[in-house]
This record gives structure tokens, C-alpha cells and sequence, in this order.
């Protein structure tokens, strides 16, 4: 496989993930009518091998996955979000506007899904209008875990064609609620990160 300019990539991924960011906010301030604001202090490009170490999360996880495809070929891409557990917790409390416990409940798990499909599916957009490719992501997976343990899982269901993820750091604020950290991965097959790569050289100089 060949190496990625990882410098000119993670400029790409910071710009991915402040518009990916916005529309994600946007889209769930409008359904839990709720003001939310999202941003991503940090992104990377790391190898498969290294990535989880750029998220220092030794507690579990509330996280959600997206096999992706592009177009109708088998997925061979996974894209997903987390937030650490107990700020999660919090944060689907406010958006239920009940309190939440843990394990989850089928109400609290379905908010999490909703967030997780809606999050995941603006940074698809943005990722698709990026790189002029038909992305298709498949329904996701909930999972509560170590987030290790909740990647593997996904992993195994897909065919990975390529070693580089591209991973952000997130934070969330709902109203006045305290800030939830979690974070957003992106493990793209050849056809995108090679569009990614493309675009990286026509727009940094």
C-alpha cells in the first residue's frame, strides 16, 4: 500500500471536521430542539495499529458504526463516532431531558443511535461532496465498550483495503450542560483516500 502525505491528509481532515461539525450540530439542534455546538480540537492521520493511542479513553465507550461503500461495491470502509461513557451518559440525558442509566435503556440506546446516524451521515456528506464520490453507509451499530473492543467488532465485518484512519477529536456542548469529549474515525478504502489524497495536492500549496 502506499504511504499518504500524512501532513497535507490531516489538513484535509481538519477541514472535513469543522464543516462536518457544523452540519452535525445543525442537524441536532433541529431534532432535539436542544442548542448544541460541536467542534474538533484535534484530528490526525495515523496507521491502523496506532490510531486508538490518539484518544487517551481507558473507560468504556457509547459508540456507533458505519460500514461505508463506495457506490454499491462491498463495504471496505468504516466510519464511526464515540463519546466517552459517563459524558455521554450526561449528554443523552439532556437531549431526553430525563435522567439516563446505565446499561442503557431501549429509549436512551435509540437517542444514541439517532445521534450516532446523524453525526456519522454529516461527515459522510461532506466526505462524499469532497471527493465526488457516492458513498453508501450501511445502518449502524451500537455497541458500549472499550473502544478497542467496539472497533475490532466492526472490523470484522468489513474487507479493509487500506491502513490509514483519519480521527478527530470531538467535543460536544448541549445548552448549558458541561463539555462531552469523544471522537470520530474514519478508516477509508482505496478509492477515497486516494480522492482525498487528490484533493489534498489540487488545494494545499
Amino acid at each position: 500500500m502506499r504511504e499518504p502525505s500524512l501532513p497535507s491528509l490531516e489538513e484535509i481532515v481538519r477541514e472535513l471536521g469543522n464543516i462536518g461539525a457544523g452540519h452535525a450540530a445543525t442537524a441536532l439542534a433541529t431534532l432535539f430542539r436542544r442548542r448544541i455546538a460541536m467542534d474538533v480540537p484535534a484530528v490526525a492521520a495515523l496507521p491502523l495499529d496506532a490510531w486508538q493511542y490518539f484518544f487517551p479513553f481507558e473507560a468504556p465507550v457509547m459508540a456507533v458504526c458505519m460500514p461505508v461503500s463506495v457506490g454499491e461495491a462491498v463495504p471496505q470502509a468504516l466510519l464511526g463516532f464515540f463519546l466517552q461513557e459517563k459524558g455521554g451518559q450526561n449528554l443523552l440525558a439532556q437531549l431526553l431531558g430525563k435522567a439516563v442509566d446505565l446499561p442503557l435503556g431501549e429509549e436512551a440506546r435509540s437517542a444514541l443511535a439517532e445521534l450516532g446516524n446523524i453525526v456519522l451521515n454529516a461527515f459522510l456528506t461532506v466526505i462524499g461532496d469532497t471527493t465526488r464520490l457516492r458513498l453508501r453507509g450501511t445502518p449502524p451499530l451500537t455497541a458500549t465498550d472499550m473502544l478497542g473492543a467496539v472497533v475490532q467488532e466492526a472490523l470484522a465485518l468489513l474487507e479493509p483495503s487500506e491502513n490509514t484512519v483519519l480521527v478527530m477529536r470531538t467535543r460536544f456542548w448541549a445548552q448549558e450542560a458541561e463539555e462531552t469529549f469523544g471522537g470520530l474515525f474514519f478508516l477509508p478504502d482505496q478509492t477515497t483516500l486516494a480522492a482525498l489524497q487528490a484533493y489534498a495536492q489540487r488545494t494545499i500549496v
